[in-house]
């Protein structure tokens, strides 16, 4: 099965409780919207999707990543990333 994510990196947030009360953490890779699971088939596949991106998103530092899970045991056997998607 194949599966989409639309990410967004450069991310922080604050804590305000536990062991990193008062720290600043950095988030990369944030997955905003997941699209999946997907069925592949032999003969190719093609995918033309409009997602609607939260206004508050920084459109130049959203990527995608595409992954191929088997059905078989769940194993993840191909990833990949592209930084810098194009956005409008």
């Amino acid at each position: 099965m194949l599966y989409l994510a639309l990410t967004e990196s450069g991310l922080s947030s604050s804590v305000s409780r536990g062991e990193n009360r008062g720290r600043r953490l950095a988030h990369e890779h944030v997955v905003r919207s997941l699209i999946g699971p997907l069925s592949l088939s032999a003969g190719g596949l093609q995918i033309e999707r409009d997602l609607a991106l939260g206004s508050n998103w920084n459109k130049s530092r959203l990527g995608v990543v595409a992954f191929i899970q088997s059905t078989r045991d769940g194993r993840v056997v191909q990833a990949l990333g592209v930084q810098q998607c194009a956005a409008s």
